[in-house]
């Protein structure tokens, strides 16, 4: 089985795949938007992948601890406070399934964080093909939102390196109108459990990636997060980055103004190798209603 040696160059993709849900204007079905994504992960050789709106049916059957241990999940007393057994069509677990099929042994985490649309299980999920230490399910959601789809749950993992990283795959809520600002309490939260993790090991790296919800360039709180707070974002204008949302996002409506809400983020700052859009109908097909992004950084071997 293939894993990836350590060194400190790593890979990263993110992408919110919007999964066991139709995507308008794209015809794919959900085993070639999985066999597409799969492919993608395999030949760019990426070490990191970080997945939002991984979804699974609610009524659907549970997998066994055997199965999910045979494709390289981390047990459910190692996923902290995970509510939701995962069901075999889970789209992190039909991944890993595959992949494992394809001789790539990934490592993988997913949390539930809500119900979505009524009828699917959302999460967030990590996947990695280096040595994972440990694993996360952090939650950033506060009382009245614990119980609907504005419920947060980020899933992470520590990586097991003579310099160890943090990896955080986020779901954020977004700042849609003056006095409901979800985004910044999220965040204070997860700033809290960041705390936390920086007490235990002083030395780690951080990379959160996923979809912010919030636009890069017009976000106050990007910008406290860049200016103030130390975060790099591994955007580089030119790069082959720009606007990472398609004109079909689910529930932006005709408003929508393809904003840059997928981000890359880093502690402390590292070297951008390589930065583009994926799955955006150029470098690969369009497989969800959000553009993905993928990253090549160089580590300092001093974190």
């Amino acid at each position: 089985m293939h894993m990836i040696p350590e060194t400190n160059l790593l890979k990263v993709l993110t992408l919110n795949t919007h999964s066991l849900f139709p995507v308008k204007g794209i015809q794919l079905t959900n085993e070639e938007r999985l066999e597409t994504l799969a492919d993608v992960i395999i030949q760019n050789h990426i070490e990191i992948v970080l997945l939002q709106e991984v979804n699974q049916p609610g009524d659907d059957k549970f997998v066994s601890g055997d199965e999910l241990a045979a494709c390289g999940y981390l047990s459910e007393k190692a996923m902290g406070n995970n509510r939701k057994k995962i069901t075999y069509h889970n789209f992190a677990y039909q991944l890993a399934s595959l992949l494992y099929s394809k001789n790539q042994k990934y490592i993988w985490s997913w949390n539930y964080a809500h119900k979505s649309y009524d009828v699917m299980e959302e999460g967030t999920a990590v996947f990695s093909a280096l040595p994972v230490e440990k694993t996360f399910a952090v939650h950033v959601s506060a009382p009245p939102y614990d119980t609907t789809w504005q419920n947060r749950v980020q899933t992470g993992i520590l990586l097991k390196r003579r310099d160890p990283v943090f990896c955080f795959s986020v779901h954020f809520g977004w700042n849609s109108r003056p006095g409901f600002e979800p985004f910044s309490e999220e965040w204070n939260h997860f700033r809290s459990f960041l705390k936390v993790c920086e007490k235990e090991r002083p030395e780690a790296g951080y990379i959160v990636a996923g979809d912010y919800n919030n636009d890069a360039a017009r976000s106050s709180a990007y910008k406290s997060l860049i200016q103030n707070d130390g975060w790099q974002d591994c955007f580089i204008p030119g790069m082959q980055g720009g606007t990472l949302l398609p004109d079909n996002v689910d529930g932006w409506g005709e408003d929508h103004r393809k904003e840059r809400i997928d981000w890359i983020l880093t502690k402390p700052e590292v070297e951008v190798r390589k930065y583009r859009l994926a799955f955006d109908g150029i470098h690969e097909p369009i497989i969800s209603d959000h553009f993905g992004v993928m990253a090549e950084i160089q580590l300092k071997s001093n974190l």
